[in-house]
C-alpha cells in the first residue's frame, strides 16, 4: 500500500481514479507532481496563515515581549528524511567533539 501513497496522492489532487491517473500520468510527470507536492509543504496555504496567526495571538497573551512574535516564528517546516539524518549526523559530531574537547 505504501508504494502507492504518491499515486494515490495525485489522483487525488486531479480528481480522477487511481487506474485513470496511472495510465494517463507518465514516469516524469509523476516525478515532477512528487517534487512539487514535497515543495509545497512547506509553502503556507490561507488554512496554515489562520493557525500560524491564532499560534502568535495565543503566543502574545502568554508572552512578555509579545511585541517581537512574527508569524515566521510559528511556520512549520517539513524536511526530507536525508535532511534530517544529515542534520542528526552533524549534531552527533558537534556533540563528540564538545565531549572530547576539540573545535
Amino acid at each position: 500500500m505504501k508504494a502507492y501513497w504518491g499515486w494515490l496522492r495525485l489522483a487525488s489532487h486531479l480528481h480522477m481514479p487511481l487506474s485513470e491517473c496511472m495510465k494517463k500520468t507518465t514516469n516524469r510527470e509523476y516525478l515532477v507532481w512528487n517534487q512539487w507536492f514535497t515543495e509545497q509543504l512547506n509553502e503556507p496555504d490561507r488554512h496554515d496563515h489562520y493557525i500560524m496567526d491564532l499560534s502568535m495571538r495565543v503566543a502574545s497573551i502568554l508572552n512578555k515581549n509579545a511585541s517581537k512574535l512574527s508569524l515566521d516564528m510559528f511556520k512549520l517546516n517539513f524536511r526530507s528524511k536525508k535532511e534530517q539524518e544529515k542534520e542528526s549526523r552533524k549534531a552527533s559530531k558537534a556533540r563528540w567533539h564538545s565531549w572530547l574537547g576539540k573545535k
